[in-house]
């Protein structure tokens, strides 16, 4: 992912907990922020999900003020298991499908 749409990621977070930074609110003030927040839709940065849940909403604000409020820290990390295959070996697929038992490599392994 390139710095611009990190960028606008980390732009769009902060326009989510914008409402939740900086005021005194009490308990019951927050949550209905909250409550409003979660249930209506967005149109979230390069992602096919319109709904965020609540407790992302206060991680990225948690996030946020722990970084001292810097928008740096919304920004997406990046992919631990990039560059590497999330797909099962065979072996491991086999010793799922097949606790205990064996199987020959090479041979089809049943899938329904």
């Amino acid at each position: 992912m390139d710095e611009d749409a990190k960028k606008a990621i980390a732009v769009f977070r902060f326009g989510v907990i914008a409402d939740l930074i900086g005021r005194k609110l009490n308990r019951g003030e927050k949550e209905r922020i909250l409550k409003e927040k979660v249930s209506c839709p967005w149109d979230i940065p390069r992602s096919g999900r319109t709904y965020i849940g609540r407790s992302t909403i206060l991680t990225w604000l948690r996030i946020y003020e722990r970084s001292g409020r810097k928008l740096e820290s919304l920004m997406p990390d990046e992919r631990s298991d990039k560059g590497t295959s999330r797909a099962l070996d065979e072996e491991s697929t086999a010793a799922l499908l097949f606790p205990g038992g064996r199987i020959c490599p090479g041979s089809p392994l049943p899938f329904s």
